[in-house]
């Protein structure tokens, strides 16, 4: 029982309470003049007993670290997921241990603040974050527990904030050209490879065939036409899915904006043509050839182009043309070969094979350096500390 004569409050407190506790209680007040009562009766026992059994908990509880606010998800705006929980009565020698499905992933240790908020953060989170988290604080005078369950619906709910951030991050849907046909797409300022999108085509879902198709590429979602028709044009739509009322970009595809996009695909389809099929000299040449007099010299290299090119030698600048000395062949359309069937001084020089057909000009060059049979052995001598040898 307590009376507080100041403030006229009289109290009594029951440390625990137990069935035999239920009934009326009264209070008599007699100042030796007359006397007054006031009477209370439990008839809600059970539910008195239950918030009881609660705050008495919660006062042990509050006795040692324990936490002020339970463990909790947030989504930043660069779809950072952070696990959070706000602590109290934290000590020095308090830690905080974090685990996921039973086995610790984190550990707060030599904590710095009375009362603060402990996080933790997933950068790019997946399937794979899904599961039951749960933060231990503990030290000498007890310790207290907090459980978020990221499973399921749980994990379900917090996908759909991560995807609202997305959808919400898109740029304008847009239109570019490609070689192959014409491209529309959006940025989202991060992609993640649960996020559910759906393109749209006047109204209706696409179905998507070996023309028309869908991809990412990093933080580009897009949509590609190949060999697009006028059939084509018309209005298109990305729908970004966050298990709300989603988000859609569109984008008309006609008039002008289909006719631009159209030309610039056929330009770009005509260079990306020429490209692969332009005459070229794949490989095979050296830089330099270096080969003593009189003996015999053959190069061949790799030549590649549709229709099949034109082949021409080169030394020094001026074409030259096969005959007995210098035999130039250019076989199965593929294969270009440089023969001397005897080097000579006269051989040395720039030599260069020049190939060519509608699309383009490409050319490979190298060095022939001849070294007379008397300057081969001169260097023989040297090798051998000879410095001056007699040459026959």
């Amino acid at each position: 029982m307590n009376f507080d004569k100041n403030t006229g409050v009289i109290e009594m407190f029951m440390e625990s309470l137990t069935p035999q506790d239920e009934g009326t209680y009264t209070f008599q007040l007699n100042d030796g003049k007359a006397t007054n009562q006031s009477s209370l009766v439990l008839i809600v026992f059970k539910q008195l007993q239950k918030e009881s059994e609660f705050q008495r908990k919660e006062w042990f509880r509050k006795q040692g670290p324990h936490f002020i606010e339970g463990l909790s998800w947030e989504v930043t705006p660069d779809c950072c997921v952070i696990l959070k929980c706000k602590v109290g009565n934290i000590k020095k020698d308090t830690s905080a241990l974090w685990h996921k499905d039973g086995h610790q992933i984190k550990a707060d240790e030599q904590l710095s603040f009375t009362e603060g908020v402990l996080k933790l953060e997933i950068a790019q989170i997946s399937r794979k974050d899904s599961g039951v988290y749960e933060v231990v604080l503990k030290d000498e005078r007890g310790k207290d527990t907090s459980t978020l369950n990221l499973t399921d619906q749980g994990f379900k709910e917090l996908m759909n904030e991560v995807f609202s951030f997305i959808a919400n991050s898109s740029t304008p849907l847009k239109i570019t050209s490609t070689d192959e046909g014409i491209r529309l797409y959006t940025f989202v300022s991060i992609y993640n490879d649960l996020l559910q999108v759906t393109w749209h085509y006047k109204d209706s879902a696409i179905s998507f065939s070996d023309r028309i198709k869908s991809g990412v590429v990093g933080e580009q979602l897009w949509l590609q036409i190949t060999e697009p028709t006028e059939k084509d044009m018309g209005k298109y739509a990305i729908e970004f899915y966050d298990g709300k009322g989603g988000l859609r970009r569109t984008v008309e595809l006609s008039g002008q904006a289909f006719d631009d996009a159209f030309a610039e695909f056929q330009r770009l389809k005509a260079a990306a043509i020429a490209e692969r099929n332009r005459a070229r000299v794949a490989g095979g040449l050296p830089d330099v050839v270096t080969i003593q007099e009189g003996k015999a010299l053959n190069l061949t290299c790799n030549i590649s182009g549709n229709p099949v090119p034109e082949v021409t030698w080169l030394k020094n600048d001026r074409e030259i043309t096969s005959d007995e000395h210098c035999i130039l062949k250019f076989e199965s359309g593929k294969f270009a070969s440089f023969t001397i069937t005897g080097v000579n001084t006269s051989d040395s020089g720039k030599y260069s094979i020049l190939v060519k057909n509608k699309f383009g000009t490409e050319s490979g060059d190298f060095t022939v350096s001849t070294v007379s049979i008397e300057q081969e052995k001169l260097k023989i001598y040297h090798l051998h500390g000879d410095m001056s040898p007699h040459i026959n």
